[in-house]
């Protein structure tokens, strides 16, 4: 018997109430009652909350073939279905051109076994209803076209949603509920549950984008720790073509895949498709003159291996969301509107709804008594104990505060216990992030113990994985097992609120692998890493409603966790491992263009870029300087801090050598200027990627934003083989709009000019010997 909770109504298409209008496929009209879509509503959970509909359904009068258009603030998509099979009719700009072959048949679940006997579904059409949900707080207006489908055979039922977005552009957002009406158990094989046939051009080429959870790719580690590869994938499309962006949540270094999106471009306009989720692919294959990019969710554990799991007698299975869309322009613009959409429709609601996010945060090096412009200070890995096993900490699990150099910091303020600490962190204005992991609890003896409550594998065993992510810690948490799910958020939820904590940083793997259990999962099932995600979403959406101001952080070994599922409980990501910024620079180059730049977060060690710290200084720049006034140790630092200041900051020294005044100036800098460009500004990446060698830099550019700051050029020269002085081609302006540039390193260089003047002819900057330079853009 697969240990499950009793069924949780996911929010879907229909509330409580809602009668929705749909039709048989003959045409007649029919009014469908709660009853009768009882199949849509009774997912066990579903992967993502999507808001419900709460305004009246539209009647739709169907006839076999006719099609709906879905429309969202620029482009629309059409749907019909023909023979049984839901086509994908259109897609692209209202009144542009189609990008779409015909009849692109989106994918259903193929495999179903009942009573042991494995059969493909044949699915039916039912009906389609389509409804309107009005703005509420936090959620954006939408327009729903719902698909119903059944092989009464079989016993299943099948929901298709397509939902639009209307005041935003940006991608259609599909899900599907699969729901079980059988007495008994089924197994499906659905293979891939979502696909689009597009129209490549002549010039067309994928871009997929690894992960880099550890480092960038092609970035040398001071240990000589090396990844091959760019980073950035851009493929020709030919008649051969297939590819498969996947991911994983395996918390090793940049061994989880790809980040789960491919584009389409083709220079002038492009298309593409992504997967909400922490485990499967997006896949792009040549067929019959298109390329289909389609999503499924195996060959993830090992290659070859599909996708299974159970669906419970009376129960349904939520297959993730999926995102498909089309865009006008090219990458740079494609991936804006995109990351635009994500940041105002499906980012955590702490995140958008306030304008002091995202944090600027610094490791608890200072205590509370950080400089101007720090917002958040954080207690890493091992406040709870002071022994080390094996080079990790023992008494994991526990989450009680045992390190003496903590408790030596609350002393120092007349305190005794974390909750007086998160008070008067409050107090000062501060927010309070503490590392915690989800492994079994350890005694000083580095062996499990029930000395400190039920959350250890003595106690429950059916909590806990078989995977130990390394040698001296805990076994990893199976948020597969629904008891398991239910202990963490009262014990969580209690930990954070006594204890006056706002932010919980995880960390190594809190999203499990693998798992020998049985839980809702198999053991060693292709299906842990999905239930356990489920589990984690169910986790994380209680501590966001019951703790007060919550925010999750989420690290995994560094990026291990940045995907686009995580994206939507996350206010940051940890963008790499490496804690080195040229790395972080390079990593953040490739990942901004899927992760909205508000949430890569950039913990870098000063150490790296401060030619004074010993051993530590990496890479190893040198500066044959003559003797005019330069500084070398200043210009590094200065690039090492505006590395941080391209995405969400995190300042640390690992040997503790602080300099206040860079921290403040930066801090400040991030929350006065920098901030506001991050979260609503347009990134374009204005030249190559970071190579160590060659000049690299970015752009923010926000013409419409009320600040006097419309944008900002960030230009980095991390060698003296690149020239004195580089020109880059602006992006983002208005074109009839006169600007003035500030040259923060070099005001004899400021100067007036218009957009036009910006983007066609460029600006140039010149930094001698090795530095940086930022250019403000005012009007």
């Amino acid at each position: 018997m697969r240990r499950r909770k009793k069924p949780i109504l996911a929010l879907l298409l229909t509330t409580a109430t809602l009668i929705t209008a749909c039709s048989s496929p003959k045409g007649e009209t029919t009014m469908t009652t709660p009853e009768s879509t009882a199949s849509s509503t009774s997912a066990s959970t579903a992967p993502t909350t999507t808001p419900p509909a709460t305004s009246e359904p539209i009647e739709v009068p169907y006839a076999d073939g006719s099609e709906i258009t879905l429309t969202n603030k620029r482009d629309a998509i059409g749907l019909a279905v023909r023979g049984n099979e839901l086509i994908i009719t259109s897609l692209g700009a209202k009144q542009g051109e189609n990008r779409i072959v015909e009849n692109s048949v989106f994918a259903l679940p193929q495999t179903a076994t009942v009573d042991g006997v494995a059969t493909e579904p044949e699915w039916s059409f039912v009906g389609v209803a389509r409804m309107r949900a009005a703005a509420m707080i936090g959620m954006p207006s939408t327009e729903i076209a719902d698909y119903q489908f059944k092989d009464e055979a079989l016993g299943l039922s099948l929901s298709v949603s397509c939902r639009a977005y209307l005041d935003h552009a940006g991608p259609f957002e599909f899900q599907t509920v699969l729901t079980n009406k059988n007495d008994t158990d089924v197994r499906i094989d659905p293979a891939e549950f979502a696909s689009v046939t597009l129209v490549p051009g002549n010039t067309a080429e994928l871009v997929m984008i690894k992960k880099e959870s550890g480092m960038a790719e092609g970035y040398t580690h001071h240990d000589g720790q090396r990844f091959r590869g760019s980073g950035i994938y851009r493929i020709p499309v030919t008649d051969q073509t297939d590819e498969a962006a996947w991911v994983s949540t395996s918390q090793n270094f940049n061994s989880s895949g790809y980040l789960p999106m491919i584009y389409l471009d083709m220079a002038t306009h492009g298309a593409y498709a992504a997967l909400e989720w922490s485990a499967g692919r997006v896949t792009a294959c040549s067929i019959d003159g298109g390329l289909r990019l389609a999503v499924d969710m195996d060959n993830i554990v090992s290659r070859g291996r599909k996708f299974t799991t159970i669906v419970p007698a009376g129960e349904s299975f939520t297959f993730p969301n999926v995102y498909i869309g089309a865009y006008e322009g090219d990458l740079e613009s494609g991936s804006n509107e995109f990351k635009a959409w994500f940041f105002a429709c499906k980012a955590p609601k702490t995140l958008r709804a306030s304008e002091t996010e995202p944090q600027t945060q610094m490791d608890m090096q200072l205590g509370l008594d950080v400089p101007a412009g720090i917002e958040a200070i954080k207690w890493d890995y091992g406040w709870w104990s002071n022994d080390a096993l094996e080079g990790w900490k023992s008494l994991e699990g526990s989450w009680q505060l045992r390190n003496t150099d903590y408790l030596g910091v609350l002393g120092g303020y007349g305190l005794g216990t974390m909750a007086e600490f998160g008070e008067l962190a409050a107090e000062k204005g501060l927010s309070w992030t503490v590392y915690l992991l989800l492994h079994d609890t350890l005694g000083a003896d580095g062996n499990p113990t029930d000395e400190f409550g039920p959350f250890n594998s003595l106690t429950n065993p059916d909590w806990f994985s078989d995977r130990r992510v390394a040698d001296g810690m805990g076994l990893s948490a199976d948020l597969g097992n629904a008891e398991c799910v239910e202990y963490l958020k009262g014990a969580l939820a209690a930990f954070f609120t006594e204890n006056n904590v706002t932010t919980w940083r995880s960390d190594f793997e809190p999203i499990c692998m693998s798992s020998s259990r049985e839980n809702r999962h198999d053991p060693m099932g292709s299906d842990v890493m999905y239930w356990c995600t489920v589990g984690f979403s169910e986790l994380v959406d209680h501590l966001y409603a019951a703790v007060p101001g919550f925010r999750y952080e989420s690290c995994s070994s560094g990026g291990s966790m940045k995907d686009l599922f995580t994206a939507t409980k996350a206010v940051v990501i940890n963008c790499d491992d490496a804690a080195n910024y040229l790395s972080m620079r390079t990593t953040f180059y490739d990942s901004s263009y899927v992760i909205h730049p508000a949430q890569l977060q950039l913990p870098c060690n000063s150490d790296n870029f401060n030619p004074s710290a010993n051993g530590i200084f990496h890479p190893k720049i040198s500066a044959d300087a003559a003797d005019d006034g330069y500084d070398f140790t200043d210009a590094m630092m200065d690039m090492g801090y505006r590395t941080l200041m391209l995405g969400v900051p995190m300042f640390s020294s690992w040997t503790g050598t602080i300099d206040r005044a860079y921290y403040e100036e930066y801090g400040m800098m991030y929350t006065q200027k920098i901030r506001p460009l991050v979260r609503d500004g347009e990134l374009y990446h204005i030249l190559p990627r970071p190579d160590g060698v060659h000049w690299d830099g970015v752009m923010y550019a926000d013409p419409d934003s009320e600040n006097a700051i419309k944008g900002a050029v960030f230009l980095f020269k991390p060698s003296e083989e690149a020239g004195d002085s580089v020109t880059v081609q602006l992006r983002g302006l208005e074109r009839n709009t006169t600007y003035h540039l500030i040259f923060e390193d070099h005001p004899e260089a400021n100067y007036s000019a218009t957009g036009a003047e910006l983007m066609d002819g460029g600006v140039t900057a010149t930094v001698k010997y090795v530095g940086s330079e930022i250019i403000w853009i005012t009007e």
